[in-house]
């Protein structure tokens, strides 16, 4: 019940990744790294599986995305970035079993103003209830419905005054 380091090499003889193993399985933390030598990804291994938080890096080193998972499964909010200086988020949604699950929100970069562009739900991996789509401004452009993933009901559409301008039904 040993632990040890485990460091490879890419072809080039840079790093690749380091890990702790437990019994020749990995358990504990663990990094992965581009050919630059900048860190892509850290997080933790629970005997041989993804668990807890992990962190993903753009090859700039700026945060990409933080993902949750447990059992080897992404469970629970993941995060995504612009790469911009600053973290600025641009998705923010949750899953279970490796499946998106519930809340769904996509962000126009802050060049835009920082405005909700989509917001919707899943359920078990398909789209469910009310998508909702917003144009740069904030404005509502599109209302939309699904149920288990099928496009279904009256879909709205709007100018950039709020005014319905379509509608059609599925």
């Amino acid at each position: 019940m040993s632990k040890v380091i485990s460091i490879k090499l890419k072809k080039s003889g840079k790093l690749d990744s380091k890990s702790s193993l437990k019994n020749g399985v990995p358990d504990g933390p663990h990094e992965n790294f581009y050919s630059g030598g900048i860190k892509s990804s850290e997080g933790n291994y629970k005997d041989g599986l993804k668990d807890g938080e992990w962190k993903y890096f753009y090859e700039s080193g700026k945060l990409s995305s933080v993902v949750t998972y447990y059992q080897g499964n992404k469970e629970g909010l993941r995060k995504k970035y612009y790469p911009s200086i600053e973290p600025e988020l641009m998705v923010a949604e949750n899953f279970k079993t490796n499946k998106r699950h519930g809340s769904y929100k996509k962000y126009y970069d802050e060049l835009d103003g920082s405005y909700l562009m989509i917001d919707t739900n899943y359920n078990e991996g398909k789209l469910h209830g009310f998508l909702k789509r917003f144009d740069e401004n904030g404005v509502l452009r599109e209302l939309e419905f699904y149920e288990d993933g099928n496009k279904t009901g009256v879909w709205e559409f709007y100018d950039e005054d709020s005014k319905l301008i379509k509608t059609k039904v599925y």
